[in-house]
């Protein structure tokens, strides 16, 4: 599940890792108060307070993912045969993560690890790798980002097919520039909860697993 080594990766990215880490230490260190509370809420219901899934990241690597839980321990339970929701999944304090983006804040973790970085393409599940095309997986010459063009462009309610022309874009015209204004329209929609869905709207924005593989 690994592409093409030979793509490289645009100097700019590979220079903004170094900093994307040094900044994901202090980030880690300003939030710890926000985030030992948001532990604390998350607990209160017995299950695990991190969530954990594997993801694909530079190169179509497997890592694994973290964030504070915010749906119900069976939450699988609550979905159908085609992996549509049927139930109400999300939490009382789930809600309120998911709306503020609290529940993204562990993979600064992920980004201190070199999992991840602060802005680029966000990671997506294995099960959708054999549905990109070439070009479309172009989005692996950078590490994933915890917001990125397509984040800030529609969020949760953009087509998955739009979103990855969106990533190759943002790889393909990465400069301080276009980072900056993506992190400051990022601070806007948290601030507003703009386009945020609770939970998965795969009927509305799935637009690849209907594709013929291969």
């Amino acid at each position: 599940m690994i592409i093409d080594r030979q793509s490289v990766t645009p100097q700019y990215l590979q220079y903004r890792y170094v900093f994307d880490g040094l900044l994901a230490v202090l980030m880690l260190i300003a939030t710890l108060p926000i985030m030992l509370i948001a532990a604390l809420l998350v607990s209160l219901d017995g299950g695990p307070i991190i969530f954990r899934q594997i993801r694909l990241g530079k190169f179509g690597e497997e890592f694994e993912i973290l964030k504070f839980r915010s749906m119900v321990v069976n939450a699988d339970d609550y979905l159908d045969q085609r992996g549509q929701v049927v139930g109400d999944r999300v939490t009382p304090i789930g809600k309120l993560l998911r709306k503020t983006s609290i529940d993204e804040l562990p993979q600064l973790i992920n980004i201190f690890r070199g999992d991840m970085a602060i802005i680029g393409p966000r990671p997506i599940l294995p099960i959708m790798y054999p549905y990109l095309t070439d070009f479309e997986k172009r989005r692996f010459e950078a590490r994933p980002g915890i917001t990125g063009l397509a984040q800030v462009t529609g969020r949760n309610t953009v087509k998955w097919s739009q979103r990855f022309v969106m990533d190759v874009e943002y790889i393909v015209t990465a400069n301080l520039f276009n980072d900056i204004l993506i992190a400051l329209k990022t601070v806007k929609m948290v601030l507003i909860s703009a386009d945020t869905t609770l939970d998965r709207n795969s009927d509305q924005v799935d637009d690849i697993t209907n594709r013929t593989i291969g």
